[in-house]
């Protein structure tokens, strides 16, 4: 839970450290609960960092925001973790979720919830021991809405509901779940873009000129998707809301891709 993936130099930092660097408050530093997937091995969880920014004309850099459509997956019954989820000045009268950040420009005062993704489910959740669920939400990590949505299991003034639990888990046995649970966002893409699908377009895109491939790529994907580009923080179930449609529309556009790949071999 919330540790670094040891993989890079982006490692947990004091918070004093980072406090005595920059023109920054932390709020919070804590797990972001309900992040992790629920599963019979609950997926780890994300961080939830909120900072308030001490000084006028301040800029927040990131980069790499990941996993904010497409959702750490779960396996084997396990469901996705939550996604990645930027708010600016959360519980004021401007609050606004953030789409996506390279420099926020932020004022004197202002706040910025970061709550990071956690790690995919594996397993049935309706199989993980109920006193594991009950830990998580004494500890904060599972809510109690979730220990009986996700995982079957009712508690009640701090204790498990012996028969509730087997009766709830008892009406949702018979409810199979793929292997894989790519999230709601994922699954209504891959209706339209699937594997054959994107390695056809990725096919044509590399017989253009590196320098006009991205721009190419991004007119292609917009002329399927109407609004894809600018309208970040809509679903895709918003974007995509006919799938059929959409995959009639990325016929005609391939067709037109493939010609202009030919132009240039």
């Amino acid at each position: 839970d919330v540790r670094d993936n040891s993989m890079n130099n982006m490692r947990n930092h004091p918070v004093e450290t980072v406090e005595g660097g920059s023109s920054i408050r932390i709020l919070r530093y804590d797990a972001a609960q309900d992040s992790g997937g629920p599963g019979k091995w609950r997926g780890g969880m994300g961080q939830m960092l909120v900072v308030e920014v001490l000084c006028d004309n301040g800029y927040f850099l990131a980069a790499g925001i990941d996993r904010k459509r497409f959702r750490p997956w779960g396996i084997f019954g396990g469901h996705a973790a939550r996604g990645l989820k930027l708010i600016y000045n959360q519980g004021r009268p401007d609050e606004r979720e953030i789409i996506r950040i390279h420099e926020l420009a932020m004022k004197k005062g202002d706040t910025l919830t970061i709550l990071m993704p956690g790690g995919g489910g594996y397993g049935n959740p309706l199989e993980r021991d109920p006193a594991a669920v009950l830990r998580d939400v004494a500890i904060g990590y599972v809510s109690p809405e979730s220990a009986r949505d996700d995982y079957g299991v009712v508690i009640a003034d701090g204790k498990i509901d012996e028969q509730a639990t087997a009766d709830l888990r008892r009406s949702r046995t018979a409810v199979a779940r793929p292997d894989f649970d790519f999230g709601p966002d994922r699954e209504i893409w891959e209706s339209v873009f699937d594997d054959a699908t994107m390695f056809a377009i990725n096919e044509q895109l590399y017989k253009l000129p590196k320098a006009q491939r991205q721009d190419i790529r991004t007119d292609f994907f917009e002329s399927v998707v109407p609004g894809i580009v600018v309208q970040t923080e809509k679903s895709f179930a918003e974007l995509i809301p006919d799938p059929q449609t959409a995959r009639a529309r990325l016929k005609d556009a391939l067709v037109a891709l493939t010609a202009r790949a030919a132009a240039f071999n």
